[in-house]
């Protein structure tokens, strides 16, 4: 299984309007959550933090824990916990 972590990135607009980050892939011409891989002795929310920070640049405040996705087959299936990042 391949561990990894990520944040749903929001900003309030304006009352009950909100806007949420997503990153574009070309190497999968996808749009995704920003989300990765642990690094060595790195924590879920560590690695959420860092990897939202990499792919995004915002230096966000991380909120609740929101559960965990999980896809793929076999060896290959990916596990990502998400968090709540402002």
């Amino acid at each position: 299984m391949i561990f990894a972590a990520g944040s749903i990135l929001w900003r309030e607009l304006k009352p009950f309007e909100v806007e949420v980050a997503l990153v574009h892939r070309p190497k999968y011409d996808d749009w995704t959550f920003p989300k990765g891989k642990y690094e060595i002795g790195e924590s879920a929310q560590l690695a959420a933090y860092r990897e939202t920070k990499e792919e995004t640049g915002a230096d966000s405040i991380f909120g609740p824990y929101l559960g965990k996705v999980k896809y793929g087959q076999g060896i290959e299936v990916k596990r990502v916990d998400y968090w709540s990042a402002k």
